[in-house]
């Protein structure tokens, strides 16, 4: 079997150069209708290739391609996506399942090598559509809505994305990006059990607000609210001191509770994005990763009172030539009120439990003349990750969506892939 979006292993097969179609060790035969057979050495020798099944892979909104997605065809319904949190391991896809991966402008071209009905199967991370098509001899060319990636989740007609809660923060509506992504998501109570708010009402018994997604409290049924989600966001929140003194001077990332959930939470498979003043959701939970400009041992000690406003430099190839792909290889970064001077392996987990060095991976760094300054970074804890950005998300909150808007869908999907080498031996 091959091995796609996040599985673990490989069978000694590779993708062909074109991305259609698998090479074997040995010379390949042409079989009919699909149908793959075993070599003397006992190898899978590839199926015949009668056709293909071309497109572009859109973002929910409709308009932005998506790079990197997997498209595949298969005869069986894939496995429902688990409701809550989960270690995602990769589909598993048998030689006579095309696939292939789409460009950096979004356009994909998945082998053909049989006639019937198949489900097509478009999926970033834990977004993932599904549909039944009827596929043909020749040039197969669905309707544009079939490889549309969807913004909520539809179990009737096929739609699945990952559950997120967003804690709306004071500063960066993070909110406001997903809406005009087109991406749904279930947003805090203003209740409070513990801290927030004073005069905020008492939470019911199922109400889920900010603190019992971070503390770890328990629904009626004894399952943590922090479990029923795949991604949590905690956007840039604080206040500043009267007089223009420190800033974010406190944070729920002190508790020892909220610590051990959402060091808990993110080994389980869960994606933690944090922004800008909230950073102490990142230093004080997961220490040494990154040293932040001007922080000391006092909490807040790394926010600005002023806003950066940086030229991007996309430093990861893929997102840089996605970037340029949709015209934003010129942008700037805006709303920085933190930095990061440093990033710093640490000793964790890889997704099977093994001892590894973890190296935060830097996706974007802004820069000033010759000056630079990473700005949008992630690493993995066990089957989790952790992605921070020193700027805000959004801009104004309304109309067109800025280039960091863009990149945030890009790297919120690039980090919600499953763990493992995936069908092109590539592990995320």
């Amino acid at each position: 079997m091959y091995l796609a979006c996040g599985s673990e292993g490989t069978n000694g097969f590779a993708p062909k150069a074109d991305g259609g179609g698998f090479d074997t060790p040995d010379a390949a035969v042409d079989l009919p209708d699909g149908q793959s057979q075993t070599s003397p050495d006992g190898a899978v020798l590839k199926p015949t290739e009668i056709g293909s099944l071309s497109g572009t892979v859109f973002a929910p909104e409709g308009t932005i391609p998506i790079s990197d997605a997997l498209v595949y065809l298969t005869k069986s319904a894939p496995s429902a996506v688990p409701a809550g949190v989960f270690c995602d391991s990769c589909v598993k896809l048998t030689p006579d399942e095309g696939f292939a991966f789409s460009a950096a402008n979004g356009t994909v071209r998945v082998p053909v090598y049989g006639e019937g009905e198949f489900f097509l199967v478009v999926q970033k991370g834990q977004f993932r559509r599904v549909r039944k098509i009827n596929v043909v001899k020749g040039v197969n060319t669905p309707n544009k809505g079939l490889l549309q990636l969807p913004g909520k989740t539809d179990d009737i007609l096929g739609d699945t994305i990952p559950k997120m809660f967003v804690n709306t923060g004071t500063f960066d509506k993070v909110e406001h990006s997903l809406d005009k992504l087109g991406i749904s998501y279930d947003k805090g109570s203003s209740c409070n059990d513990l801290f927030g708010l004073p005069g905020s009402p008492k939470c019911g018994d199922n109400d889920v607000s900010a603190e019992r997604i971070f503390n770890g409290k328990k629904d009626p049924s004894g399952v943590p609210f922090i479990d029923r989600y795949q991604i949590v966001f905690a956007p840039c929140s604080g206040s500043v001191g009267s007089g223009g003194g420190d800033s974010c001077t406190s944070s729920p990332a002190t508790s020892s509770d909220v610590k051990n959930n959402m060091r808990r939470w993110v080994k389980a498979g869960g994606k933690f994005y944090v922004t800008d003043w909230s950073y102490e959701m990142v230093r004080q939970i997961w220490p040494g990763y990154f040293t932040f400009q001007n922080a000391t041992a006092k909490i807040g000690s790394g926010c600005s009172l002023g806003s950066v406003t940086d030229d991007a430099v996309w430093e990861d190839p893929g997102l840089a030539s996605w970037m340029t792909a949709i015209g934003e290889n010129g942008a700037q970064l805006v709303g920085s009120y933190t930095g990061i001077t440093a990033v710093s392996p640490q000793q964790g987990e890889d997704f099977q439990g093994n001892p590894k060095t973890i190296t935060p991976k830097v996706w974007a760094s802004g820069k000033t003349g010759s000056a630079k300054t990473t700005r949008t970074v992630t690493f993995p804890d066990r089957c989790g990750r952790v992605l921070f950005s020193t700027y805000h998300t959004e801009g104004s909150g309304e109309g067109t969506l800025l280039a960091q808007e863009k990149a945030l869908l890009y790297v919120l999907l690039e980090v919600g892939v499953c763990v493992g080498p995936r069908a092109d031996g590539v592990e995320k």
